[in-house]
Order: C-alpha cells, then sequence, then structure tokens
C-alpha cells in the first residue's frame, strides 16, 4: 500500500505502466526503468511477477525492495517534508517489519518523519528500540 499511495496507483494498471511509473516516480533514469529495484517494486504493486529475471535469491530481492523504497521516500522528501503513518504495526508481517526497521535505523538527510502506531507486541520489541514512545 505505501509503494502505490507514494506512486499513485491502484494496482489494477498493467505491469509495464505500473513499472513506469515508479521508474519516474523515484527519479530513476530511462535506462534504469527496468532495473530489479522498480521490477520487485512493481511486483509488489502489482502482485503480479514480471517479466524481469527472477533468478535472484530472496536476498537480492529484499535489497531491490529496500533500495526502491528509499529511492522513493528519497524522491518524495526531495519535493516537500515526508511523513509516513504507519498504524496497526502489531499485524505487519516479518518481511514488512525488517523493511520496517531497515527503513527506521539508516539516518538519511532528508526531511522525512515516520510514526508508528501500535499495541503492545514483544515482536516488535527490537524495531522500537530506541525510539521515542508516547
Amino acid at each position: 500500500e505505501l509503494v502505490r499511495d507514494l506512486v499513485g496507483l491502484t494496482g489494477d494498471e498493467p505491469f509495464d505502466d505500473v513499472s513506469a511509473r515508479i521508474a519516474r516516480a523515484s527519479g530513476a533514469s530511462h535506462d534504469e526503468a527496468d532495473s530489479p529495484m522498480v521490477a520487485r517494486l512493481a511486483e509488489l504493486v502489482t502482485s503480479r511477477r514480471g517479466m524481469f529475471g527472477g533468478d535472484e535469491d530472496a536476498a537480492s530481492r529484499k535489497r531491490a525492495v529496500t533500495s526502491g523504497v528509499r529511492h522513493l521516500f528519497a524522491a518524495a522528501a526531495s519535493q516537500a517534508p515526508l511523513v509516513v503513518i504507519v498504524e496497526g504495526l502489531q499485524w505487519m508481517d516479518k518481511a514488512s517489519l525488517e523493511l520496517l526497521t531497515e527503513m527506521t535505523r539508516t539516518p538519511d538527510p532528508l526531511p522525512i518523519l515516520v510514526v508508528l502506531v501500535t499495541r503492545p507486541d514483544e515482536r516488535l520489541a527490537g524495531l522500537l528500540e530506541g525510539i521515542v514512545g508516547i
């Protein structure tokens, strides 16, 4: 949902259109529109496998998704300050929690505020460690 919202997609668009819009939104050049990063994000948005490769391992796919989300955040935050609100954090799956942890642990010199809304949950202890609670 996060990628759909940032790029203004529904997920029902054709895969190639989704890829092109993600590439533009992330600031990728025309040559990078077919990159693994863009392809992985397009797969997430559409819930369909793209024509790009597919031979990479899980770690490569994870790096591509993390890089793609980071590029989208950076592109949006370079235009105006960005506020990301994650509500119902306790319901996130493991992969989403790992992505969120990576995004919040690596400081970027960009105007991005991440607000996490959750109920107490032991799975979230590592993510929330060192983060200000209200």
